[in-house]
């Protein structure tokens, strides 16, 4: 692995100092914020966090691994709601002649056999 560079506080501003091999580089939040811009990260980008459940331990997360816990979909045809709290909820996709249903402003949406007198329109061409 590369050897390590911080900024040394205590020498003109651009100086580094070489830390240990175990990282590739180590980057200021400065730093960060003064880099280019990525707007549309590809599935193999990278993010680097902190691990609360592994000791604080730096470790790394991968864009597609991000947007896989942000989605709650899991199969085609599935809906998005807001859960409790606003929280992304997963509806499944409903049986063929379903219809999709609110049940009051609170409540979650359902999928339903429609009413009779529902109405059904077909246009001809």
């Amino acid at each position: 692995m590369a050897k390590v560079v911080i900024n040394n506080t205590d020498s003109p501003k651009d100086s580094r100092v070489p830390i240990n091999n175990n990282f590739t580089e180590l980057y200021t939040g400065q730093e960060i914020v003064q880099a280019s811009e990525k707007t549309t990260p590809v599935d193999a980008d990278t993010v680097g966090l902190i691990d609360s459940a592994a000791s604080s331990v730096l470790k790394y997360v991968t864009w597609a691994n991000i947007k896989s816990a942000l989605n709650p979909m899991t199969t085609g045809g599935d809906l998005v709601y807001g859960g409790t709290s606003g929280v992304e909820t997963r509806l499944a996709n409903g049986t063929e002649g379903q219809v999709l249903q609110s049940n009051g402003t609170t409540l979650a949406p359902s999928w339903a056999a429609p009413a009779a007198d529902f109405l059904v329109m077909q246009v001809f061409s």
